[in-house]
């Protein structure tokens, strides 16, 4: 997946997906989210993460990494 597919997205993101996008494990997406770094929202078990603030930090990851 690329930040122009989650930017596309109609509903929230899934941590798997931005985990797919960083490049990185779901466990580092975890840790994001109980530091705070990635918001998120729980419906039962699963996990789930607003798109614009997502796209937000990944667009900022991405102008950094240039």
């Amino acid at each position: 997946m690329t930040i122009d597919e989650i930017k596309n997205l109609t509903r929230p993101a899934l941590r798997t997906e931005a985990a797919d996008v960083l490049c990185c494990d779901v466990r580092t997406i975890d840790r994001a989210i109980q530091e705070g770094t990635i918001k998120s929202f729980r419906i039962g078990r699963r996990v789930f993460l607003p798109v614009k603030p997502l796209v937000a930090l990944l667009e900022g990851v991405e102008s950094h990494g240039n």
